[in-house]
């Protein structure tokens, strides 16, 4: 029986990270922090129970005999530099996995959607950091700091799109969407579909996606929506992937053109109305789509509850976005 190697399960966890640290353009000589022992650090932040800084810190030293010292690993996580070499280790370490995210594809058995890259896109709010000055929000306190991410549905792989109101107030989701419309599209690939919940709703900037990039949107319509409808979208009624639903229209919302696909939970009895600016797909398969939406909840309820991520690490922008990033980057390796 050949020997185990005699390397701890942290440094086995790490390795695929750490050894991308020597390929990285943006590695720097700090002999008094570097960047590899940077990137350890802040892994160990993301996968650590404490929530302080302080509290983290201690146990670094007594868990792992790494001693930082507390105004170092502060002013660190500030630095734009170390922001933007984590985010090409990110690069690197997708790059590196590829083959691995290729293996399994929980939309094999629909060839309509070969080639297509299909996201899911959210929100989500942690608790203010310990200093982290109150900023006034609709003249109440509002700190909470908000993230926004995309989790690859074909590879479960989690991505950092951007901090919320610059991580001092909230801000609406399409806010944040038109901010990063550059990044929907997914490296020039046509045929991107987004999956959103009704924070997600906005028809003309959806429409504009649509014709100057080819990246479509799923989402469920709001009850005080009036569409008008226009006509009928021919469907299947005896493909199985279409069972439950009930109708599939094409109506307008403000002059702008979407279609409708109406379903009957079988289980529930309960009716749902799905809106996408995707014309050809089955309407079963813009159901499933948006089911499986519910993959970037369990995301978060995966970093609040077993990562404990509810709380900011410090109250600058670039400390808010390298957290977002290392909580996505932890995911990743996970």
């Amino acid at each position: 029986m050949r020997d185990l190697p005699n390397i701890s399960l942290g440094e086995s966890f790490l390795a695929p990270l750490l050894q991308l640290v020597s390929v990285c353009l943006l590695t720097r000589q700090c002999p008094d922090f570097s960047d590899e022992e940077f990137l350890r650090v802040c892994m160990l932040r993301a996968l650590a129970p404490q929530e302080s800084g302080r509290d983290f810190l201690q146990s670094l030293s007594d868990i792992h005999g790494i001693n930082i010292e507390r105004s170092q690993f502060f002013d660190t996580i500030k630095s734009n530099r170390r922001l933007s070499f984590v985010e090409e280790i990110s690069a690197l370490l997708k790059v590196e996995c590829r083959h691995e995210l290729s293996l399994k594809d929980p939309f094999a058995d629909f060839p309509e959607l070969d080639g297509r890259e299909i996201f899911a896109g959210d929100g989500h709010y942690n608790e203010r950091a310990c200093h982290d000055p109150r900023s006034d929000y609709k003249g109440k306190p509002y700190v909470a700091i908000g993230h926004f991410y995309a989790l690859n549905l074909r590879t479960h792989w989690l991505h950092y799109l951007d901090l919320a109101g610059g991580g001092t107030k909230k801000q609406h989701d399409m806010a944040v969407m038109k901010k990063v419309s550059e990044q929907l599209k997914v490296d020039g690939k046509k045929g991107v579909i987004w999956v959103w919940d009704k924070a997600g709703i906005d028809f003309r900037f959806w429409q504009n996606q649509k014709q100057a990039r080819g990246v479509y949107f799923i989402s469920v319509m709001k009850a005080n929506m009036k569409p008008i409808k226009c006509g009928d979208n021919p469907w299947n009624k005896e493909d199985e992937r279409n069972e439950g639903v009930t109708a599939d229209e094409l109506a307008r919302f403000g002059g702008i053109m979407m279609r409708v696909v109406t379903y009957m939970d079988p289980e529930t009895g309960k009716e749902l109305k799905f809106i996408t600016s995707d014309f050809t797909l089955p309407p079963g398969i813009i159901v499933h789509l948006y089911r499986m939406r519910w993959n970037i909840e369990k995301v978060f309820d995966e970093t609040e509850n077993k990562l404990h991520e509810n709380k900011g690490w410090g109250t600058s922008e670039t400390a808010k976005r390298l957290q977002g990033h290392i909580v996505a980057l932890t995911h990743n390796l996970m």
